[in-house]
Order: C-alpha cells, then structure tokens, then sequence
C-alpha cells in the first residue's frame, strides 16, 4: 500500500465528510495518523479538520498513548490544519493548526471533551510540497 496517496471514493475524490456549512473534516482511524504522506495525501483544499478515532486502550500503560498523541499533534504542524481526536483509554484533545493543544484528558480519563478550534488552514512548506524537500536534501 502506497501511504503517499488518498483513498478516493467512486468520484476519484478524496473522502472528507461534511458537518454543517462550514466543517469539512477527514476522517483517519487509529494508526492513520501517524503516517505524514497519508494524512497530506487525503487533504483537499476545502477540508479544514482532522478526525482521529482510535482505541489505545492495548497500550496498558506504557508510553504508547503518549507518542500517539505527539504524532497526531505533528500532522496537525506539518499541514496546518486543526485537529479533534477522541481516543477510548488513551489521550483525547483538540489541537489548532499551530499544533497547540487546546484541551486534551488524561489518560484513561472517562469525561467529555469540549471546546472552540480554528477551522482555518495555515499553508505549511509540507502541505505544499510533500516529502520533496528531504529527499532533494538527501540527494544534494
């Protein structure tokens, strides 16, 4: 499986759901995060939020749902886009574009979550031009 490109529905077009007028949020489940050519690969102009749904409840207690929830905070930098992520016995929070964590729980935490988060994107080196400018590094 190629991580660098979206997975399109029948329309050839990179899913993304809608919430209202103005949401237009990517839906990613558990490890789909943590993958920068995947979650870029899904982004469209229009879309302005991040989804991640995940059970890191299989981590125990080890430092697993805490590198989860530092990689998904770093989709958010790379892309600036914000993010909301709801993670069963893990880390919940909502993240801005900045990658500033504007709430978040604790782990294994049972409450609600709930706040204000930008639905602007920031243009980012990486949204625009991907992988490339490592790999030029790597060559030069």
């Amino acid at each position: 499986m190629n991580l660098g490109r979206p997975i399109l529905n029948a329309a050839r077009r990179p899913l993304f759901f809608s919430i209202g007028k103005n949401i237009r949020a990517v839906p990613l489940v558990c490890y789909e995060i943590i993958y920068p050519g995947f979650v870029r690969g899904r982004l469209t102009n229009s879309t302005n939020l991040l989804v991640n749904v995940t059970n890191d409840g299989w981590f125990g207690k080890s430092s697993g749902p805490f590198q989860h929830a530092v990689m998904s905070r770093q989709r958010c930098i790379e892309n600036g886009i914000s993010l909301a992520r709801c993670a069963n016995a893990g880390i919940s929070m909502l993240v801005d574009q900045y990658g500033r964590i504007l709430s978040k729980t604790r782990l294994n935490e049972r409450t609600q979550l709930s706040g204000n988060i930008s639905l602007s994107r920031v243009a980012t080196v990486y949204s625009r031009w991907g992988d490339w400018p490592v790999i030029l590094s790597w060559g030069l």
